[in-house]
């Protein structure tokens, strides 16, 4: 065995300043070749921006919290009626996740009943619970093809407002209104005060649109209660918005942090259980295309 002295005369400060790949030399050369690279960097020509000028100075978000059921506000499913309490096939669900699945989800497909009639030169498809939203249709853009990652409301909540399902991160801004006595059409007035007077983020929640079926959460009853609550003041604000000069360079966005299944629920009363597969969100003004449908 090779003596210990000899070892470390081997080892010798040459080694620690040439040889060693975590030495004094390598960070040497790796901070030498950093500052190269911002030098380069410096003169090179800035990054350009994007290929039309953005219009947007400010939003209002109208945050429907719960998970609002597209398949019984905007997404028309006529197929899907007509197979109400149909099995849904197997091959549809394999490998999906689904909040509930083990004790209370059941796989036959639940045909909407409510009535859908498209609007405005658009054509959009806007059931009867939404009146007057379907009446602004050809100022919406609606996306119906939204996905998500996270099926349990309080992460779900918190990654479509942060980017992540995590307490800790910054949200992308909020305005608060709400005394206790404050109704969803007050806040909606609010908003519209708020980005006059220079606010550049403003966020309304509104609760609750959790339906699974049940004494309280229910597509029969509580549905159109909440709907009955935002519909009349949400097209009321988009049409403010506009004749004030505003809808321009403003966005309102309109949605929930997920979908509902085309399945029922065995609950007491009709419902239908989270989806993160596909929902419906909407847009107003800020350069997004008027009506247009998407998804």
């Amino acid at each position: 065995m090779e003596p210990i002295d000899h070892i470390l005369r081997d080892r010798t400060r040459r080694h620690f300043f040439g040889d060693c790949g975590l030495g004094v030399g390598a960070m040497a050369l790796g901070s030498l070749l950093a500052a190269d690279s911002r030098a380069r960097a410096a003169a090179e020509p800035a990054v350009l921006g994007p290929h039309f000028p953005p219009r947007a100075k400010r939003v209002i978000y109208l945050f429907m919290a719960g998970g609002p059921s597209q398949l019984d506000l905007f997404d028309h499913k006529p197929e899907l009626t007509k197979r109400n309490g149909q099995p849904i096939p197997s091959s549809f669900i394999e490998g999906k996740r689904f909040a509930f699945m083990d004790s209370s989800h059941r796989v036959d497909l639940l045909g909407t009943k409510r009535a859908f009639a498209q609007h405005g030169e658009s054509g959009a498809w806007v059931s009867d619970l939404l009146p007057h939203v379907g009446g602004i249709a050809d100022k919406l853009c609606i996306v119906k093809s939204c996905t998500t990652e996270l099926f349990n409301h309080a992460p779900a909540k918190l990654f479509m407002n942060t980017g992540t399902g995590q307490f800790g991160r910054p949200s992308m801004g909020a305005g608060i209104a709400d005394r206790r006595e404050a109704t969803y059409a007050r806040n909606c007035l609010l908003a519209r005060r708020l980005v006059e007077r220079g606010v550049r983020f403003v966020q309304l929640y509104h609760t609750n649109w959790d339906h699974h079926g049940g004494t309280t959460e229910n597509l029969e009853k509580h549905l159109p209660e909440v709907c009955g609550q935002i519909d009349r003041a949400t097209a009321a604000l988009v049409m403010d918005l506009e004749r004030r000069g505003l809808l321009d360079d403003t966005i309102v966005v309109w949605g929930g942090e997920f979908g509902r299944t085309p399945m029922g629920e065995k609950r007491e009363s009709t419902g239908r259980n989270h989806h993160i597969d596909a929902f419906t969100t909407w847009f107003a003004g800020g350069g997004f295309r008027p009506g247009l449908v998407f998804g």
